[in-house]
């Protein structure tokens, strides 16, 4: 990316559809619409809008059926989060305390 942060793309082999595009590292600062329906920076105030704090790892994945974002956020009491949530509509479906980025 123009910001120097390294995406991470997959897609399944048979059909050269995006199956996963993954950020371990950032910097997160860009934009990219990867799907129809919520860009990143979309997702990602949708993201920030559960829980506020730094950044540290988003994907999107297909589900076979859909797409979805998930965040990880770290709050100021450096308790992490994980927040996922649909990319074509962008409701939330699991905003989870974890104790790891997996």
């Amino acid at each position: 990316m123009e910001n120097s942060a390294t995406l991470e793309v997959l897609l399944y082999t048979d059909s050269g559809k995006l199956f996963e595009i993954a950020d371990p590292e950032g910097p997160f600062d860009y934009d990219l619409s990867p799907l129809p329906g919520l860009s990143y920076a979309d997702a990602q105030g949708v993201a920030f809008g559960e829980v506020s704090g730094e950044q540290r790892f988003w994907e999107v994945k297909d589900t076979g059926e859909r797409y979805f974002y998930e965040f990880y956020v770290e709050d100021s009491a450096a308790q992490l989060w994980e927040i996922k949530l649909w990319a074509d509509d962008g409701e939330v479906f699991v905003t989870e305390a974890k104790s790891e980025i997996d």
